[in-house]
């Protein structure tokens, strides 16, 4: 058995000077730029660890920051619900304050149209519950001399 090694003793050896020799030359030869060969060589081995580590450590943060991200996800989810019901709740009342202006804007303009009629503004304060009913309520009366009209 010690003769074995001893024999492979000069292989390895050999193996290792030429290793060397190859080394040095490398360190020696110069590449584009200005750049030598062992520096491309040894950039050429590590990429490849380099791209996955890189590519594993951004798919672990990314899954880590969309999880922080997340948590705080369901607060604001709740927040902007309230926020669109108050607008909805805020656009009714503007639709409804809208569709008056355009009532009162038709009623000026038959006013001005029919200048000899005469007009008292009155506001409704109740109407029917039957729905059958044209009964409206109004806030003018016979002081006002406001009179019922009948069909």
């Amino acid at each position: 058995m010690l003769d074995t090694t001893l024999r492979q003793r000069p292989l390895a050896l050999l193996a290792a000077l030429v290793l060397a020799q190859v080394l040095l030359l490398a360190f020696q030869i110069k590449r584009d730029h200005d750049v030598r060969l062992i520096r491309y060589w040894t950039a050429a081995a590590v990429m490849p660890f380099e791209r996955s580590g890189s590519w594993g450590f951004s798919k672990s943060g990314g899954i880590w920051s969309e999880y922080i991200g997340l948590r705080g996800t369901r607060a604001e989810n709740t927040r902007l619900r309230t926020e669109l019901d108050q607008l909805r709740i805020r656009n009714r009342e503007l639709e409804g304050q809208a569709g008056e202006a355009q009532r009162l804007s038709v009623l000026l303009n038959f006013h001005e149209v029919h200048p000899e009629t005469p007009m008292l503004a009155a506001q409704v304060i109740g109407a029917s519950a039957d729905p059958a009913s044209h009964t409206l309520f109004l806030n003018r009366g016979d002081r006002d001399h406001v009179r019922r009209i009948r069909r």
